[in-house]
């Protein structure tokens, strides 16, 4: 059932049963409101000239700008009243319900109202009532306190009527409540505006470490304090630091809420921001360690007859946190877990616990039971580190609540480091709580694609202990071992490689020294066996990654389809090194033309002037075809195929490595001959051939024509003609007989050539 709710412009509030009438004595005009049964209603009034507004709201805790607020419950008719309030240089008020013409019902809940002023401003009140009656303050009265609710706070007074009365807060939060089981006659009204709050000093102190602590005090030896004061001390930092802060000397009024004179530290150079605890001003000499980069310090004193001395504190810098300490594994299990587990642990600071082992050969194992961290890894979070300091490989970190699927952590050498941060405050996160012990050295190892991981030996880069036998193992192909430092003694202390198929053992190193090695694997998992008898050797110091691809070294023959777009083809490991062993084979291959490759060797390993690691290109598809080129020197070059194959492998040793190289590579078309240019080859051979087969054709017709004038005179010889013998002294013919030209003969027939008979030179 709707409840009909009678408004009159007046500031008279009446209830009858579901009816809430205001009433005025100038008007009489009304306005009609229908409410459900659960509704609260809120009723604000504000008075300017002679107008009165008027505003109803089914919500709870709102304010009306320039007046008070009030709630009723249509059912019970009991008031709620309160809310959030800002402070101006107006002045401006709070009212009671019913206020002025009756007073305030005889049961009013807590109403309570937050003040707070513009920026840093302070905040005045005046509490009045228009009766000067006065009731005794245990059944009804009206508190001021001095800060926020939700912060420590100070009393500033109590109002029970009569006289109306002035506070001042001391900063710029202020905060009310009003609550009585008695009935106060007219209600009250309070005023309240915003006033400047005077230039508070401010000292400015490192947070950087020294040798000594920094010690702050309060003025002083002996001072009394008519006025309100306080001073603040503010330090920064460039990075966050562990700071601890102690309190020396203090000679304070002391109160059991310290709303009298106190020091509070904040994290921040806002006083504004809660404190660590709630402040101190006396009892035990406190001790505060906090992870920050700022700080602030402030005393307060209020105004007061009495002679103290205020207050000293140091504080400093600390490379280690207090928090945490330094643990030993054995091989039973213990626990480690943060401060104050399962409560909650404080806020705003740093723990580190270092783990040893007691035997060098061996490693510690760290298993969380329980994480209740944010989920926010910058403000929270446990980090662990394979080694001594925050510098070390961090082997992993967790900041969710148990969402990690594997809770166990392992370190590769005898020390693991545990760092947990908080940058936050905390009420009610418990931590985390985890266990520790040392497992002999050896597992199996997890390669990531693209991560280089690293493994040391048991007490790098300290001496390893005699007696020792460990095996690590690493399932799949295509995992890069790369030695960054090795010295292992030659005399009974070796590591030994061992690269396995499915059921054959492909490779198998064994090495000792100093020299850095590189390796690859091409079966399904590589194992390292550590072996140690003298304990002189500082061991080894490597990294595994499992490589995206084999590049071609996988024991197989790469076929690499090449177009007319450059494809490029780097060594495995290029730039930062190829691995030892290796036989890398690629063959290349188009459809048309042929194939060139660019090749850029950056660094090949040699011996002198031999190649102990190589490169060969072959003019073909194999290992028979001609070869084009071996090299190892570094330079760019080209090659050419005639065919449309090309064949390329790079040989390596297991002595030293280089960086490798890169190779460019594209087809090329074959160039089709014109028909200019095949008139142009037919013209230069002719040239060539024309006049050789003019002179052969010329000593043919020659030696024609020979053979017939021999044959001429041997007809002639045989029909007695005959020719003049040459004179021996002149070489011409003396007794020359002169014939009729052209001889006549009664014509006779030519001979026939068995007539003649052969022919003489």
């Amino acid at each position: 059932m709707a409840h009909r709710i009678s408004i009159f412009l007046s500031i008279f509030m009446t209830v009858h049963g579901d009816t809430i009438r205001l009433t005025a004595t100038s008007t009489k005009q009304s306005y009609i409101f229908y409410a459900a049964p659960t509704d609260r209603i809120i009723i604000t009034a504000a008075k300017t000239e002679q107008l009165v507004r008027l505003g109803i709201k089914s919500t709870y805790n709102l304010s009306d700008e320039d007046c008070a607020t009030s709630a009723v419950n249509v059912t019970s008719g009991a008031y709620i009243c309160g809310g959030a309030m800002s402070a101006y240089h107006r002045p401006r008020f709070i009212r009671s319900p019913q206020y002025p013409l009756r007073g305030t019902p005889f049961r009013v809940q807590s109403c309570i109202w937050a003040i707070a002023g513009l920026n840093n401003e302070r905040v005045s009140i005046t509490v009045k009532s228009a009766t000067f009656s006065t009731i005794d303050c245990s059944t009804f009265n009206v508190t001021i306190f001095d800060g926020e609710i939700t912060s420590d706070t100070r009393t500033l007074g109590t109002w029970c009527g009569g006289a109306g009365k002035t506070f001042f807060s001391y900063w710029r939060f202020l905060y009310i409540i009003a609550a009585g089981q008695r009935h106060l006659p007219a209600g009250f009204e309070i005023e309240y505006t915003a006033i400047p709050d005077p230039q508070r000093p401010i000292v400015n102190i490192s947070l950087e470490q020294k040798a000594t602590p920094e010690v702050i005090m309060s003025p002083g030896p002996l001072k009394i304090y008519s006025e309100f004061e306080e001073l603040r001390w503010l330090g920064h930092s460039q990075q966050r630091v562990v700071v601890n802060i102690t309190v020396l000397n203090a000679s304070m009024e002391h109160t059991q809420d310290c709303d009298t004179d106190s020091i509070r530290i904040h994290l921040d150079s806002n006083p504004a921001q809660a404190a660590i605890g709630l402040g101190w001003c006396g009892g035990d000499l406190p001790s505060y360690e906090v992870f920050t980069s700022r700080l602030m310090v402030v005393f307060r004193a209020y105004p007061s007859t009495e002679t103290h001395k205020g207050f000293s504190l140091q504080y400093s810098i600390l490379d280690t946190p207090t928090c945490g300490g330094n643990l030993t594994a054995t091989e039973s299990v213990q626990h480690l877990m943060t401060p104050n587990y399962p409560g909650p642990y404080q806020g705003h600071q740093k723990c580190q616990w270092l783990i040893r082992t007691t035997d060098p050969m061996k490693m510690v194992k760290l298993t969380f039971t329980t994480t209740v961290l944010i989920s926010n890894c910058i403000s929270e979070s446990v980090r662990m580190y394979d080694g001594t300091n925050e510098q070390a490989r961090e082997i992993g970190y967790r900041c969710r609540y148990n969402r990690q699927n594997d809770n166990t952590y392992r370190s590769e050498s005898r020390f693991m480091l545990i760092v947990f941060t908080s940058i936050i405050d905390n009420k009610d996160r418990s931590g985390f709580k985890a266990s520790y012990v040392e497992e002999s050295c050896g597992y199996a190892l997890d390669a990531v694609r693209g991560k280089r991981i690293v493994l040391n030996s048991p007490g790098y880069p300290g001496n390893y202990s005699s007696g020792g036998n460990c095996t690590w193992t690493i399932a799949g192909k295509a995992v890069a071992l790369r030695f960054i430092d090795m010295n292992i003694p030659c005399s009974g202390d070796s590591i030994t490689f061992s690269d396995r198929g499915s059921t054959e053992l492909k490779r198998k190193w064994e090495i000792c020294g100093n020299k850095a090695h590189n390796y690859i694997t091409i079966g399904n998992s590589m194992s390292i066996n550590f072996v140690t008898t003298t304990g002189r050797g500082a061991g080894f110091k490597l990294t595994y990654e499992r490589l995206t691809s084999m590049y071609g070294c996988a024991g197989d023959v790469r076929q690499v389809a090449v177009t007319s777009h450059k494809s490029t083809i780097r060594s495995v490991g290029y730039p930062t090194g190829y691995f030892d062993d290796l036989h890398c084979r690629w063959h290349f291959k188009t459809r048309y033309g042929g194939i060139e490759i660019n090749f850029t060797i950056a660094d090949i390993n040699t011996d002198g002037s031999t190649c102990t690691d190589a490169i060969r290109v072959y003019d073909g598809s194999n290992t028979t075809a001609r070869l084009l080129m071996e090299r190892c020197s570094p330079g760019n070059f080209s090659l050419k195929s005639t065919g449309r194959s090309l064949y390329v492998e790079f040989v390596t040793d297991s002595v030293n490595v280089g960086s490798g190289f890169v190779m460019r590579c594209s087809s090329f078309k074959v160039q089709k001959t014109s028909q200019t240019d095949y008139k142009t080859t037919f013209i230069a051979v002719g040239g060539i051939i024309g006049p050789v087969i003019i002179v052969i054709a010329c000593f043919v017709v020659c030696s024609s024509k020979r053979r017939r004038c021999n044959s001429r005179r041997t007809v002639f010889q045989s029909q007695g003609m005959h020719t003049p013998a040459p004179s021996a002294a002149t070489g011409t013919a003396v007794d020359l007989q002169v014939y009729p030209f052209p001889p006549s003969f009664s014509n006779p027939s030519p001979p026939s050539y068995s007539e003649i008979g052969p022919l003489e030179a």
